[in-house]
């Protein structure tokens, strides 16, 4: 039967300490969800996946932000096998969101992190490994950005259209950023947006008026805006 590799997450209680295991759910056709299977092998807090081809083989492999545990990268084997994983983060790190996007035009997938606890955010840049290394990535360490605040959600697009990557990040108790990217990994400058006492946890870009004009809308406690 061949399958394809759509997947769905949830979060899988196992021991009793209200840490979980993430599934994922390969999609058999015609919708039916009906095959799932473990992604790691650790029990932990994971708030946030994203699905991007991190090592450049053409498959989608899988990020996991982690709470009080280093995040890890799965690595797809092209056939929807995630055995082999590479760290990034400490035990210690707060990880809610993350997002996978090419900061610095290098044709690499760079990771930006949104973290909670009065944790800085944080970019990891993906850097060449050594030749013939495995597996094929690789980050450099991870560099701040922006104030340490309780972060719950990223979002990117190129807000000032100046070919660069920009994103959004909401934030808890203070005002949401804006963040313009340089293009070499680094930002150029920030701007604020939403309540300066909101409390955001998921924010979405769009081009929602036809003028060519990207749109943040953020979900929050408080009044939305």
């Amino acid at each position: 039967m061949s399958m394809g590799i759509t997947m769905s997450i949830w979060w899988w209680p196992t021991d009793g300490t209200g840490r979980s295991r993430i599934l994922f759910f390969l999609n058999q056709s015609q919708a039916r969800f009906n095959v799932a299977r473990p992604l790691g092998h650790d029990h932990c807090t994971s708030y946030a996946c994203e699905l991007a081809d991190l090592d450049g083989d053409g498959d989608l492999d899988i990020a996991v932000g982690n709470d009080n545990a280093p995040s890890r990268v799965f690595l797809n084997d092209g056939k929807a096998g995630f055995q082999q994983a590479i760290t990034f983060g400490t035990q210690a790190d707060s990880t809610i969101d993350v997002a996978v996007v090419d900061l610095n035009d290098d044709g690499r997938s760079d990771l930006i992190l949104a973290n909670r606890d009065d944790q800085p955010n944080t970019i990891l840049l993906a850097e060449a490994p050594p030749a013939g290394s495995d597996p094929m990535v690789r980050f450099r360490p991870p560099v701040s950005f922006g104030s340490a605040h309780s972060s719950r959600a990223i979002a990117t697009a190129d807000f000032d259209r100046d070919g660069h990557v920009d994103w959004g990040i909401g934030n808890i108790g203070v005002p949401n950023r804006v963040f313009f990217g340089d293009g070499n990994g680094g930002v150029k400058s920030e701007t604020a947006f939403g309540r300066s006492d909101g409390q955001t946890f998921c924010i979405a870009v769009a081009n929602t008026d036809q003028q060519n004009r990207i749109f943040v809308n953020q979900a929050s406690r408080k009044a939305n805006q």
